[in-house]
């Protein structure tokens, strides 16, 4: 039987006496992954410094079966209360543990010396609270002694299911200042390998992190709610983010960090908390990414609170076949209809080079709600590995206009999107625009009106708008437009490029998501007769003249196709993506009924680390049954 007594003194100190014959659970309620909650523990029986050491301990065997879960827990427990700093030394051997309480406060600074290994328990029964090793309100804690910390993942990730709350974190310092860790090994968390808040001045050295790529959510390392931070010598490989840095982080520096295979680094995600702080001052720089899905990355969440992150700079970076090298996105997890908040100013990216497999080096997808201000890039020399061997690099820019310098490549023209913010309930009319692809993406505004050469004076025909007294954007005004049909830009007639090159998405004028005319009496010329004998069998589709695309009239909010009773049955095949299945729906109306039944896909793409076929589910909660390759959302 439990039995709990509470006992409460004068001046509010309470005190907790307790018998128990159970486990006893402290919970995390709704720790949202960012800040921690702890209660200090009664001083030890230690009386002065020393090295405590587990092998010392009654009962002990490092065996990897015998439960040393007591006994490390005692030995945290007489270091803390040391007088003087103190070890805590895990020798040679396999040491099977539970959860950690590692709670503080000290007496004085205590190292924790691994020189064998420490393996977390397989189940995840034995985490009541969430984490492995909880290093909470303890000064000074350093890790370290070249060993490994092995979280056993590998026995959990295969159960996660939809729905399930967090796996436990490997090691979680909370409250804990001037701590870190260095020379060490952390392998298969269940969770987060590595997470460090509210811990100012915490350091990472000489680190090496890795899970298999089953693991998902298992990022590298986490910092959040954290000054001077620094984050050295490390190499990780996970199957999440790499690193993670979170709200309220200032004076982060990350150096000489090798990343992947794994998600990238990431500033962010940001946004999905109403009390987030701003996030500044953050640098990586002389890194390396190999095979990863993303690599200097920002991201941050629709409907978000107000906030800033400032003065971010990625310098001195080598790409190994990622996919996404350099990314702002702004519509991560766009599951709700209001655009971010998150205002990202003075982002530096700086000497890059290297190979991606994607024709998309450079994203730049900013808030229309708060545009990116001070983006920079110089000296991105990348080249494309993929499997088209006619592609070329493009760009996506979209509510930005990054400055552009030094040696570009993907070319600084492909940065030169044509972007235009106006008034709700005005009329845009672009007179003229040429210059390789036009891709207008003019969202959430009444009437937008393209016209090839500039406005008449004379009244219009029925059926054609009235745009008298509308803003005109004559481009033939524009810095060294030359009207001669030689330069990129022309007057009255509207050419596209003759070569295929410069139309990436295979389309010369694309308009998606806008209200739309085309008018004004003039041509637009594609010039395929350049191109079209040179066609052969098997050749992708050449670039269409003009192309719009879910159009949208007077729209600010989702989509409000409802999509139901959708089935997909016995597929079998291959893909080269491995995103075999991509279910995005409406946040408005969610897609209903949709059902996947004996899918059997084989993976053929070029990526031999990053193969395994996943499933990727928003707005949806689809049915599944039968043979499922890949599994499930």
């Amino acid at each position: 039987m439990n039995r709990f007594d509470m006992k409460v003194v004068l001046s509010l100190v309470l005190m907790f006496s307790y018998v128990a014959n159970g486990a006893i659970s402290f919970g995390r309620g709704h720790y949202d992954r960012r800040a921690l909650m702890g209660a200090p523990l009664p001083t030890g029986t230690a009386s002065a410094g020393g090295v405590f050491d587990l092998s010392k301990c009654a009962g002990a065997k490092g065996d990897g079966v015998t439960d040393m879960t007591t006994q490390l827990n005692q030995a945290w427990k007489d270091a803390c209360s040391s007088k003087t700093p103190a070890k805590i030394l895990i020798p040679l051997g396999n040491w099977l543990v539970g959860e950690l309480k590692f709670l503080g406060p000290c007496a004085s600074p205590v190292t924790i010396e691994v020189q064998g290994t420490l393996k977390a328990k397989p189940d995840l029964a034995s985490f009541p609270s969430g984490m492995w090793i909880n290093i909470f309100q303890a000064s000074g804690v350093h890790i370290t002694g070249g060993g490994t910390l092995h979280g056993q993942g590998e026995a959990t990730w295969k159960t996660k299911k939809p729905g399930d709350k967090a796996f436990p974190d490997s090691v979680v310092f909370s409250q804990c200042p001037n701590s870190g860790i260095e020379n060490v090994h952390i392998v298969n968390s269940k969770g987060f390998n590595l997470k460090a808040v509210q811990s100012d001045g915490f350091k990472v050295n000489s680190v090496t992190i890795s899970c298999g790529l089953d693991g998902s959510n298992t990022d590298g390392i986490h910092i959040a709610k954290i000054k001077d931070v620094s984050i050295t010598n490390t190499v990780i490989g996970v199957g999440d983010d790499c690193i993670s840095v979170g709200d309220d982080s200032v004076g982060v520096t990350i150096d000489k960090v090798t990343c992947g295979p794994g998600h990238g680094i990431s500033i962010g995600s940001l946004g999905r908390y109403p009390d987030e702080k701003d996030v500044r001052n953050v640098a990586v720089t002389n890194s390396i990414f190999k095979n990863t899905d993303n690599g200097a990355r920002i991201k941050t969440l629709h409907e978000s609170p107000s906030l800033v992150a400032s003065n971010i700079s990625f310098i001195g970076i080598t790409m190994d076949n990622v996919t996404n090298p350099i990314i702002i996105d702004q519509n991560y997890f766009a599951n709700k209809p209001g655009a971010s908040k998150v205002k990202i100013a003075g982002v530096t990216f700086k000497n890059f080079k290297g190979t991606t497999n994607s024709i998309k080096a450079v994203t730049l997808k900013c808030s229309t709600a708060v545009p990116c201000q001070g983006v920079s890039l110089t000296d991105i020399d990348l080249t494309y590995c993929g499997k088209d061997p006619a592609a070329k690099l493009t760009s996506i820019c979209e509510n930005v206009k990054p400055t552009v310098g030094g040696k570009m490549n993907p070319p600084e023209s492909m940065m030169n999107r044509f972007d235009l913010r106006v008034v709700l309930g005005t009329t845009l009319v672009i007179s003229y625009v040429a210059n390789g692809a036009i891709n207008f993406h003019l969202r959430y505004y009444d009437r937008r009106v393209l016209m090839d050469k500039p406005l008449p004076t004379r009244a219009r025909s029925a059926g054609v708008p009235d745009v008298s007294g509308a803003t005109v954007f004559d481009i033939s005004k524009s810095a060294g437009a030359i009207g001669n049909g030689q330069a990129d830009m022309t007057v009255g007639t509207l050419k596209a490029k003759p070569d295929i090159g410069s139309f990436p998405s295979g389309m010369w004028i694309s308009i998606f998501q806008a209200s739309v005319h085309i008018i004004g009496g003039g041509l637009l010329h594609g010039q395929g007769e350049a191109v079209w004998k040179t066609k052969k069998p098997g050749d992708k589709a050449f670039p269409d003249s003009v192309v719009f695309s879910l159009l949208i009239l007077s729209s600010t909010g989702a989509s409000n196709v409802k999509i139901t009773g959708v089935t997909y049955k016995n597929f079998t095949g291959s893909t080269n993506s491995i995103r075999a299945i991509l279910l995005k729906c409406s946040s408005a109306v969610p897609c209903e009924a949709i059902s996947f039944t004996d899918i059997n896909f084989t993976y053929c793409g070029k990526n031999i680390v990053n193969n395994k076929l996943k499933s990727l589910c928003e707005n949806v909660k689809p049915t599944f049954a039968g043979k499922m390759i890949p599994p499930g959302c």
